[in-house]
């Protein structure tokens, strides 16, 4: 039976503000010999057959643009603002300084993870430093986005933009604008040369450059099966060959209205 499965990161980012369109873009699509997992944040199953990319050429994964705050000093006070782009909240209230400068930095963390923003720009902390990261999928877009901080005794050192993000090249994309709620693919080819022999019966769509394909709850994937009929992707012939080139001209993917 055909049934489309997001896992927890596709939806959590659907959630935060984002939608398949976006979350799955520059994705690579891998083909599957065993069935469609359970769940999308289980492991495949089966032998991987082989990988579409856009055109069948090697792809680049994006890489987040980041920029960090470290807090160097001070035993009171509090971090009051923290913006993007000159304007962009990504605090929605002053956080106070809290015993150490590490626990302060985890507080800020905290703060810019339940603050909405509309650039869904994340927030880790290792020890005293924060780092704020774009989403992958905006790559180097976010390059040059200016970050500010303001705050009363704490001091810190922040860097004025973000940098080091990478576009991502030859992923699989989707036009714009849905109809009715269905997505097209691109009008360019998707395309793989398969690296084993077997029947296809599942896929999964990657969306993450750093997803390990094993169990994760956090990594942006969209399984479905395959079949020559009544499947999420149906293709002319299942049965896969190591070096046949395989190629997908039209595919549409329907986001459930219920």
């Amino acid at each position: 039976m055909c049934a489309l499965r997001l896992s927890p990161g596709l939806a959590n980012e659907m959630a935060s503000g984002f939608g398949v369109r976006d979350a799955l873009s520059s994705a690579v699509l891998r083909i599957y010999s065993g069935a469609q997992p359970a769940t999308a944040d289980l492991a495949p199953v089966g032998t991987l057959l082989g990988t579409f990319t856009l055109s069948g050429a090697a792809l680049t994964g994006p890489v987040k643009a980041t920029a960090t705050i470290q807090l160097t000093g001070g035993a009171g006070g509090s971090i009051d603002t923290v913006t993007v782009g000159g304007s962009i909240p990504l605090i929605g209230a002053a956080v106070a300084f809290n015993g150490t400068l590490a626990q302060t930095a985890a507080d800020l963390a905290t703060a810019i993870n339940a603050y909405s923003n509309g650039m869904n720009i994340t927030a880790s902390v290792l020890t005293d430093t924060v780092t704020l990261s774009a989403p992958f999928w905006i790559g180097a877009g976010a390059n040059g986005l200016t970050l500010g901080v303001t705050k009363t005794t704490i001091t810190t050192t922040e860097d004025a933009t973000f940098a080091s993000g990478v576009d991502a090249a030859n992923g699989l994309n989707w036009t714009h604008p849905a109809v009715s709620g269905v997505l097209s693919k691109e009008s360019t080819s998707w395309q793989m040369t398969a690296v084993a022999t077997g029947t296809a019966q599942s896929f999964r769509f990657e969306a993450d450059p750093g997803d390990t394909q094993g169990i994760s709850t956090s990594f942006v994937r969209l399984d479905g099966s395959i079949a020559t009929s009544n499947a999420d992707l149906n293709l002319s012939s299942t049965s896969i060959v190591t070096g046949g080139v395989y190629t997908i001209n039209s595919w549409t993917l329907t986001v459930p209205k219920v």
